[in-house]
């Protein structure tokens, strides 16, 4: 762009050099007397002639000194280029140079391997006389530590038939002993299971009918061995002590500790409630929803647990037994890194 510029003329003076040669030519037409003399219409014609050069003349200059500069822009590339090439050829030069050096040093190595190779094979005949004067030494060796191993395994081996001559008699004592002991009777687990799953719901009383009509569903003329009538009552009473607990509030307060992982939530559920029966939670965040719930992962007999990862936010929920119960109270809010450990009471279905 500069050296456009540099090239550009003002042209101004050259339109006001033709303006006045103009502005002449026809003074001399207007005031010259008629019939013009020759030096008036020379004056004029070429006043009319000389204004138009000086019209065209800046654009002829800038066109000219345009070439003349390209030009010039030309011859300098071209030196550069030159310049550039001779560069080239000297690095290449220069390459060629160092390659022959290396193919001379490669050429050195390759005599020198060469002269290598005989002492290799002398140093390899002498490793396999080596080798060979080892394993004679090795077998030898080998034949005396075999004897002393074959002596120490006879002393063992002796030891053990001593041992396993004692066996007999040993057995033949645990027989008697077993003989003489006599297995106690085996309860019946079916009826214990019925009997546990009558008493597990918590939201119906409990009356002392049903508690004689769940102790009479274990005959005992059952024919496997069964628990004696006054443990049966034993049993029921415990069962019926502890649903009497729950039901006046005992053990219900939820339990809440700390986790190691600041950002999960854990939610464990107390539930006795029968064959069949599964809590499930409700609630919103974490994937949590209070239209469909999801079920809890059985722990053991009794417990239930439902846990959550990557919680930043407290998260509300519900329990409902077989997702379709709801569970008393109001909704359960976990914060982030807390473990809450709960026993719901459900209404009735």
């Amino acid at each position: 762009m500069e050296e456009q510029d540099q090239t550009e003329l003002s042209k101004w003076p050259y339109f006001l050099a033709y303006i006045t040669l103009l502005a002449v030519a026809v003074t001399i037409v207007l005031i010259a007397p008629k019939p013009y003399s020759i030096e008036a219409m020379t004056g004029a014609i070429i006043c009319a002639l000389v204004g138009p050069f000086f019209l065209l003349a800046p654009f002829l200059i800038e066109y000219f000194s345009r070439l003349k500069l390209e030009r010039n822009q030309l011859r300098e590339a071209s030196e550069e280029q030159f310049a550039n090439s001779l560069r080239l050829v000297g690095e290449l030069e220069a390459l060629q140079k160092v390659f022959t050096r290396q193919a001379e040093q490669g050429a050195a190595h390759v005599l020198g391997l060469e002269g290598l190779v005989p002492q290799l094979e002398k140093h390899s005949k002498h490793l396999d006389r080596l080798a060979k004067e080892f394993m004679q030494t090795a077998k030898s060796e080998k034949k005396a530590q075999t004897q002393e191993s074959l002596d120490a395994l006879a002393k063992d081996l002796a030891g053990v038939l001593k041992q396993f001559k004692k066996i007999p008699s040993a057995l033949e004592k645990q027989i008697t002993e077993l003989k003489e002991f006599e297995t106690p009777p085996q309860p019946d687990l079916e009826q214990l299971g019925k009997l546990l799953e009558k008493h597990s719901s918590r939201s119906a009383p409990q009356d002392d009918s049903r508690i004689e009509s769940a102790a009479k569903e274990i005959s005992p003329s059952s024919p496997q061995p069964d628990f004696e009538f006054d443990e049966k009552l034993e049993l029921e009473a415990e069962i019926d002590s502890s649903l009497a607990e729950d039901e006046d509030g005992e053990g219900l307060e939820p339990s809440r500790t700390t986790l190691d992982d600041a950002g999960s939530i854990s939610l464990i559920v107390n539930l006795l409630g029968g064959i069949g029966n599964t809590p499930y939670i409700r609630g919103e965040g974490v994937g949590l929803s209070w239209d469909q719930g999801v079920e809890m992962r059985f722990v053991e007999i009794g417990k239930w647990e439902w846990s959550a990862s990557d919680v930043e936010e407290p998260v509300r929920v519900r329990i409902y037994l077989n997702d379709k119960i709801s569970a008393y109270g109001e909704d359960i809010e976990l914060k982030a890194g807390e473990q809450l450990e709960i026993t719901p009471e459900f209404q009735d279905s």
